[in-house]
């Protein structure tokens, strides 16, 4: 719909304007005249003002005379009656070369005599133009060819097509009208300072990104150089499997490096602004704050972890290592194999400790591995939780956990009861041996508290 109103109405004021200069200043009547006649043609003709006004260029350069004028587009509308094919660009283009000197294309194009034309081809430009009239009719393009195709069906469908364009020419012309002064001040703007300060920025901008991919292609070429290609520890390994081991292992140095270097703080400082505008939303709370900035800080250590993982080598890799098919790695392989193939949750060995398959770690796991419990933790809030343990500390049993912290309904044993060990005076009663035990932790646990 755009090219139909606004598109086309901008076409035809681009071919009227031009017209308009080529007819010169104070040629405005004969202009307003001629553009009056080829617009009846066009509302009774199968072409549309469009086809008329693209052949006019030719023949205002050959006459500005408008009878002439009149006369040109008549032939050139009878010569495209006799060869649609050509239509009237074709046509156009023919009359304006022999008007020029050149009867080719008439003879070519629309296959006129030769020796009829070289007749007139050379006579004053108002005797070409009736010698031209005669011949046609002559072959039967008459002006009564003209009229009998315009009311065939396609004629007439033509007709009604040229007719709707025309409406839709005339609604964009409206619209142009309020479009071309904004686009005006457009222009004047990309012709001022500002956009002059844009495009620069722009320039600066674009140079900056394709500088930085290009210094990032010739860092990432000298590094591969150095450590592989010009490298003879790397060339002067024998196989393949050697190779991929020594590729691994200087991609996880070069993260180690960069990690302890810059990128353990890039990852905690971006963590840390992200939990800034949560707790932004959370209207500023503290504790949330606080609690948010340790969050960031393991989610950080977790994701270092995550990378870290991915440089291990996979056990295929690992055999072809040297070392890597000793007693100690061929039993870490069965243990890892068994706790690959039982499920979760399902022991693997039995006791009072139970060591069993892990299970698949979430967001939350992989945080609280990254923070730890180096101060310590009074009680485990849920099973399989993971912890990371410390030389020199303990990990109790449930039941022995219940009674170090004193609590009701443990299990002491034989003796049964709450615990308590009955003290009096400066004499200690011991019914049995695990009395002394009991006594051994109610004291540890009463100077702990």
């Amino acid at each position: 719909m755009f090219t139909k109103t606004i598109g086309a109405a901008a076409t035809f004021e681009m071919q009227e304007t031009t017209v308009h200069a080529m007819f010169g200043k104070g040629n405005e009547k004969a202009v307003d005249k001629y553009l009056e006649y080829v617009q009846k043609r066009a509302d009774i003709s199968m072409y549309e003002i469009g086809d008329f006004l693209g052949i006019s260029k030719g023949f205002i350069s050959t006459s500005k005379n408008n009878k002439q004028l009149e006369q040109m587009v008549n032939l050139a509308e009878r010569l495209a009656a006799i060869d649609p094919v050509q239509g009237l660009e074709g046509s156009g283009l023919a009359l304006k070369e022999y008007f020029g000197g050149s009867s080719q294309s008439l003879v070519e194009r629309f296959e006129l005599s030769r020796k009829e034309l070289n007749k007139f081809k050379s006579l004053p430009l108002e005797r070409q133009l009736k010698e031209l009239d005669k011949h046609l009719t002559s072959i039967g393009a008459s002006n009564e060819l003209l009229e009998a195709q315009s009311k065939t069906s396609l004629g007439e469908y033509r007709k009604a097509i040229g007719a709707i364009n025309r409406g839709f020419r005339e609604m964009g012309t409206e619209g142009l009208r309020k479009i071309n002064p904004l686009l005006q001040d457009f222009n004047k703007w990309l012709n001022s300072a500002d956009f002059a300060k844009l495009k620069a920025w722009g320039t600066d901008v674009f140079s900056g990104l394709v500088s930085g991919a290009v210094d990032a292609v010739r860092r990432a070429t000298s590094w591969i150089n150095e450590k592989f290609i010009n490298n003879p520890e790397f060339q002067n390994l024998e196989t393949i499997k050697q190779k991929i081991a020594f590729v691994f292992d200087a991609f996880g140095d070069e993260f180690r490096i960069w990690w302890s270097a810059s990128g353990k703080t890039t990852v905690t400082a971006a963590a840390e602004q992200i939990t800034e505008v949560v707790a932004s939303v959370l209207n500023n709370s503290k504790p949330v704050l606080s609690a948010a900035i340790r969050l960031g800080a393991g989610i950080g250590e977790g994701i270092r972890q995550g990378i870290m993982s991915t440089f291990e080598l996979p056990e295929s890799v690992k055999s072809l290592v040297p070392g890597g098919n000793t007693a100690q790695t061929k039993r870490l392989a069965e243990f890892n194999q068994k706790m690959s193939d039982t499920d979760d949750n399902t022991p693997m060995y039995g006791g009072p400790a139970v060591m069993q398959a892990p299970q698949p770690k979430s967001l939350w796991g992989s945080v609280t591995d990254a923070i730890g419990f180096s101060g310590g933790i009074r009680n485990v809030p849920y099973n399989n939780m993971p912890a990371r343990l410390h030389a020199g500390e303990a990990v109790l049993p449930r039941e022995e956990a219940k009674r170090w912290r004193g609590e009701g309904g443990a299990n002491y044993g034989n003796g049964g009861g709450s615990g308590n060990v009955v003290i009096t005076g400066n004499t200690f009663h011991v019914r049995e041996e695990a009395d002394i035990q009991k006594i051994a932790r109610q004291l540890a646990y009463a100077m702990a508290r």
